[in-house]
């Protein structure tokens, strides 16, 4: 068995850069059949994009979420304290 190596145009590389500025390099690579690393290194040579602009992207969403995750947890346990609260009758009535 021989291994023939894959020759790719113009094209459909331009074509790959364009869908990893919207898609990302796995869902790209994953979609066309070409490994990350063929993607990346033409990305590299397009100089148009930078593909590690997609995981800093990433990182700061990530860190975003992570926040807005830890604020939404303290909250819900101020909740289910006060919920207990009402829920033993320690307040009287309102009138």
């Amino acid at each position: 068995m021989t291994n023939k190596k894959k020759v790719y145009t113009a094209d459909f590389k331009a074509e790959a850069i364009k869908m990893i500025e919207v898609h990302g390099i796995t869902k790209t690579s994953s979609d066309l059949g070409v490994s990350p690393i063929s993607l990346r290194s033409w990305a590299k040579k397009d100089k148009s994009i930078d593909p590690s602009n997609n995981d800093s992207d990433l990182l700061k969403e990530m860190k975003r979420l992570q926040k807005e995750n830890l604020y939404l947890k303290k909250i819900n346990e101020v909740l289910k304290k006060s919920t207990a609260i009402f829920a033993q009758g320690e307040f009287p009535p309102f009138k």
